[in-house]
């Protein structure tokens, strides 16, 4: 049950926000984020607690959706019907009746969702497994503040202007009438959309289908500074860290191709911050290398531990084939490392190169190799790099700051869904 306040109005840092003598109330939608701690789950628990204290939040995962055994799970009818924001709708997917039935109550579900709760704003904060039919009910006649940080929910245009529909219904073997039941208008379109980002570079990648819906903002993802501090006492020499899955799109191969390239008085130790399918490969080539005895920590570790692992390091290096804004960068820098980081999404807003870092073109291992031997043989360079990584960390990337933005932001679109520039300090994109 929804507490009631007498007040009509909220202190939320400098300005105020109209509750309408009750508490705002936030539907928070997330994906489930019990079987991984990834940087968006860790954002999103933040988020929560800083939320909590100012609105009453309702969060509804993807596992909270689930219908009988036509839909166990989102990921089952993603993979059953391609219907996901991030693959396209193919033309050899045989659409069953289960396949109708389930959409039908993923658009019942998350309507009652919607008549229970009755929120003041929706934040999507982790989308791009749910149902389009899921999502539009949710958004129907809300303000809504959409988060993006990667490029997997492109198909959330189609979503407000309803052309999802018509790539669906074609495929559907039931009658027209069936049809028509499932994939009917829903009530209203949202109304209000801001469109968050964690960095410029996401903004312009999806311009071209948000701008005309609603404003665009940028917030950067900040980091615990205080928590993820260098360390004590200073490291010597070339002691690599890999942090995030062992996969080859984080260009886990490429860190150990590169390390078993280098000089062996180079590399004087190896921690892998992560699992994934290339790990066993992986450790496989730095044994052939002889450089087994280097490696140290190997696999997860619970997030309040990556800390102390990064601080018996001296080089972060970060080979990712494709991102958005990551955290793995962040925190590297806030530890006083060096890194050494591929050009690609985002990271190029922190990592300035040759200042905070050193960037290299993704797929050349003769640059990153010719890079990070430049970072472990030259002690006064990984100094500099790293202290002017932290130095940007705390003086623009602080966490509570960041987390602060964002919670004031969503709490700003429970009023008219109006978002304004006072209420982004600053951070509304340009043309926006």
């Amino acid at each position: 049950m929804w507490r009631v306040r007498s007040d009509e109005r909220s202190a939320v840092g400098r300005r105020e926000i109209a509750i309408d003598r009750r508490r705002i109330r936030i539907l928070f939608v997330a994906e489930d984020g019990a079987s991984a701690a990834g940087g968006m789950e860790i954002r999103a628990a933040e988020l929560l607690d800083a939320l909590r204290s100012y609105a009453d939040v309702a969060l509804l995962t993807a596992a909270t959706l689930s219908f009988g055994r036509h839909c166990q799970r989102v990921h089952d009818l993603r993979a059953q019907a391609r219907n996901s924001f991030g693959a396209r709708l193919q033309s050899s997917v045989s659409w069953s009746v289960g396949t109708m039935v389930a959409l039908a109550e993923w658009r019942r579900a998350a309507s009652g969702v919607i008549r229970s709760i009755r929120p003041d704003v929706v934040y999507l904060h982790k989308f791009s497994a749910l149902a389009p039919v899921a999502v539009e009910s949710l958004c129907a006649s809300q303000s809504v503040v959409a988060s993006f940080a990667d490029c997997h929910a492109a198909g959330f245009s189609d979503v407000l202007n309803g052309s999802w529909r018509a790539e669906f219904e074609p495929h559907f073997r039931v009658p027209a009438i069936a049809r028509k039941a499932v994939l009917k208008s829903p009530p209203s379109r949202p109304r209000a959309v801001t469109f968050l980002y964690n960095c410029e570079y996401l903004r312009r990648w999806y311009a071209r289908r948000m701008a005309c819906f609603g404003p665009q903002v940028v917030l950067h993802w900040g980091v615990d500074a205080a928590h993820f501090a260098p360390a004590t006492e200073l490291r010597e020499g070339g002691r690599f860290a890999f942090l995030g899955r062992a996969s080859a799109a984080k260009g886990f191969p490429e860190f150990c191709a590169t390390l078993a390239a280098l000089p062996h008085g180079l590399v004087t130790r190896i921690h892998i911050i992560g699992e994934g399918g290339e790990l066993t490969t992986g450790l496989e080539r730095l044994r052939a290398a002889g450089l087994e005895d280097r490696v140290g920590h190997v696999g997860n570790v619970p997030p309040c531990g990556v800390a102390d692992v990064l601080r018996d390091a001296t080089i972060l290096m970060f080979p990712s084939r494709d991102e958005g804004f990551p955290a793995a960068v962040l925190q590297g820098m806030s530890a006083g490392l060096a890194v050494v980081a591929t050009d690609v999404g985002g990271v190029s807003e922190v990592v300035h190169d040759g200042s905070t870092g050193l960037l290299v073109p993704p797929g050349d291992p003769t640059r990153l190799a010719d890079a990070c031997g430049l970072v472990a043989s030259d002690r006064a360079l990984r100094h500099r790099l790293g202290t002017a990584a932290r130095e940007l960390i705390v003086a623009r990337l602080d966490g509570q700051r960041s987390i602060d933005r964002h919670r004031d932001l969503i709490l700003d679109g429970a009023g008219d869904g109006a978002i304004t520039g006072a209420a982004t300090n600053g951070y509304l994109a340009a043309g926006a």
